[in-house]
């Protein structure tokens, strides 16, 4: 538990001038967004730990300067993810079991880094997926093909090879 409130539900404080690191969130908390508040501190996965309500995160333009945390693929309940131009590096491991996730955008950050894994195409939820202007690299998985609620993918501007799998097809 945190000092910020028990019963709060939203923090929407974008467009602000926050340093630091994020503190500890309430339990309690089902939206959070801090999009373009130019905060510099890193993000850890004990600020988000055991946060199950979480369903919207908005972390785009930021300056983090740190990995996306593994904790975003154990919250039950994450819907809309949006990591854009925060300066994180990593790979797209932190998605694995993101088993609710619907929209998905991690664009402009070019410390993304490595493939695309398998296990990204049992993500069964996911609907809308942005990963442009990244350097992740390799080819596309055929397991792309089983998401079947996909309405829109953009991947340009990486360094991806190969061809289109002609499961994304089916």
């Amino acid at each position: 538990m945190t000092d910020l409130g028990s019963n709060m539900t939203t923090i929407i404080a974008e467009e602000t001038a926050f340093a630091g690191d994020i503190p500890r969130l309430p339990d309690s908390l089902v939206n959070f967004d801090i999009s373009f508040a130019y905060y510099t501190g890193g993000l850890l996965d004990a600020n988000f730990e055991g946060l199950d309500k979480l369903s919207f995160v908005d972390l785009d333009g930021n300056a983090f300067n740190s990995t996306i945390p593994a904790v975003f693929g154990r919250l039950p309940s994450l819907e809309f993810l949006y990591l854009s131009d925060s300066f994180l590096s990593g790979d797209l491991s932190y998605m694995d079991g993101m088993s609710s996730i619907r929209e998905h955008w991690i664009d402009t950050n070019p410390g993304l880094k490595g493939p695309i894994f398998d296990f990204i195409g049992g993500l069964s939820t996911l609907e809308s997926w942005s990963m442009t202007f990244n350097s992740v690299t390799g080819t596309l998985p055929s397991t792309l093909g089983n998401l079947q609620n996909m309405q829109q993918m953009w991947l340009y501007s990486n360094l991806l090879t190969g061809t289109i799998p002609s499961e994304l097809g089916n």
